[in-house]
């Protein structure tokens, strides 16, 4: 007589499942997708203003200071220059778009380092929204793997880096602090 034991418990084999691929760790872009005609319209303004954007640029000559070019648009000089006697983060960005814009790219640097990165970030952006209106789809963005606070302290460091970079080519050559 053979003794079974029938409290035992069997082991199946499962098959191991394919790892979980998180958004997080995925491509950065994902497959183009069909635009509805409302959102065309919407791409279609995001490229015209960008356009916009460029062409004031285009028109405006810049200031040499290397900030200040704002105020051939009526707006008020940099409160912040007025009291600190220094440049704001965003002091430049007008001149630098506009050099960049004249074809002086190193004259965009300097006057705002960070404003050369959004000049360029603009025009791509208008390119490509213009030519998302007319095709009608868009490549989508990841952005669970872009992330909020990724991109937020990426955008942060280029504006507090381009404003460092600006003070330090100021104090170097004795144009900060202004008199």
């Amino acid at each position: 007589m053979s003794s079974i034991d029938h409290n035992a418990t069997v082991q199946i084999a499962r098959p191991i499942p394919p790892p979980i691929i998180r958004p997080s760790t995925g491509p950065w872009l994902g497959p183009p997708v069909r635009l509805r005609a409302a959102l065309r319209a919407t791409w279609a303004l995001v490229g015209i203003a960008c356009g916009g954007v460029l062409t004031v640029a285009t028109v405006l000559k810049p200031d040499a200071r290397g900030y200040g070019t704002h105020e051939a648009l009526g707006m008020e000089p940099c409160g912040f220059v007025f009291m600190a006697g220094l440049p704001c983060p965003t002091c430049g960005m007008t001149t630098s778009f506009a050099y960049l814009m004249h074809g002086q790219p190193l004259a965009s640097l300097k006057a705002q380092p960070a404003g050369f990165l959004l000049c360029i970030v603009t025009v791509v952006l208008m390119v490509a929204s213009l030519i998302a209106a007319m095709r009608g789809e868009i490549v989508t963005i990841n952005w669970e793997r872009v992330g909020a606070v990724r991109l937020s302290l990426t955008v942060g460091f280029v504006l507090v880096g381009g404003w460092a970079i600006k003070l330090a080519m100021g104090f170097a050559t004795g144009a900060y602090p202004l008199r």
